[in-house]
């Protein structure tokens, strides 16, 4: 991956920071997406005393923010017109129904609307030569969704509940995968989800109920390390074979079949054209 341009969103911290960190090993020029300059800066840092020679460099973007977004994408894509890799790796869980810069409710926001946005303002710069990728990190939890509520995304009319809003936005991240795939060749853009696996990073630490800080402490004894977390990533993102392939879903480097909700071709598209009118885009 000698010089390619590869973008890690959330690369600051955990999963994110060893993905970058992955693709600076294999000589890529990694752009690293934080929302503040001292964070990104921290994570150079970090990435450089393990690679000292690392090509990297920090791009603001705030997906809680659409205008934000906007900005972001077209400053990376003009400073890069050719990007091989783009890994959607931030993401949040809360606790307690918020709400984005744009009126969205935070989870849905953040972890759907604001990658779709950004995914599609890169889509020139990853078409603009060779077969590129786009790495969308989910999780099993998307299993524990019970389907879109397409007329209540915004948890307007339900009680709020953390866990299902995100189990629901990690199930958008896989019907954005499939719809995303099935709109390119692989040999132009390879498109796959991955699921990192239980890994010890500080995503559900914002929840306030005392048992559940309580069950992450003790389990964090059991799980993967951030690096271990970031080798399904880097495995969808840099492995030869994984890019004669597209619209699979990756956990433990290999392909798993995700749920019925997460392969409905019917809520795929319907999610993608709702998505495209929330961020004022043509579908």
């Amino acid at each position: 991956m000698n010089g390619q341009v590869c973008v890690v969103t959330g690369a600051t911290s955990g999963i994110g920071l060893e993905t970058a960190r992955g693709l600076a090993s294999l000589g890529a020029h990694v752009v690293l997406t934080a929302r503040t300059a001292e964070k990104g800066n921290a994570a150079i840092a970090d990435i450089r005393s393990s690679i000292p020679d690392a090509s990297l460099e920090v791009v603001l973007l705030d997906l809680a923010d659409l205008s934000n977004v906007r900005f972001a994408g077209r400053t990376l894509r003009e400073q890069h017109p050719r990007v091989a890799v783009l890994v959607n790796n931030a993401g949040v869980f809360e606790a307690t129904r918020r709400e984005t810069v744009d009126g969205f409710e935070s989870t849905f926001g953040v972890n759907h609307l604001g990658p779709y946005l950004f995914t599609r303002l890169l889509l020139p710069a990853l078409l603009a030569g060779g077969a590129s990728r786009v790495v969308n990190v989910t999780s099993e939890a998307h299993r524990g969704s019970e389907g879109l509520a397409f007329d209540d995304l915004d948890w307007s009319d339900r009680a709020y509940s953390g866990f299902r809003a995100y189990a629901d936005s990690k199930l958008a991240n896989l019907l954005f995968t499939r719809s995303l795939s099935k709109r390119f060749d692989p040999e132009r853009l390879v498109v796959h989800a991955v699921h990192p696996g239980s890994v010890a990073t500080g995503l559900f630490e914002k929840d306030a109920r005392l048992w559940v800080r309580l069950g992450i402490s003790i389990a964090r004894y059991f799980l993967k390390t951030p690096a271990q977390g970031a080798v399904t990533s880097l495995h969808a993102a840099a492995h030869e074979a994984v890019g004669s392939m597209t619209g699979g879903y990756f956990v433990d480097s290999r392909i798993k079949t995700p749920s019925r909700l997460a392969r409905d071709d019917l809520d795929a598209g319907r999610l993608w054209h709702l998505s495209a009118g929330l961020v004022d885009m043509e579908a």
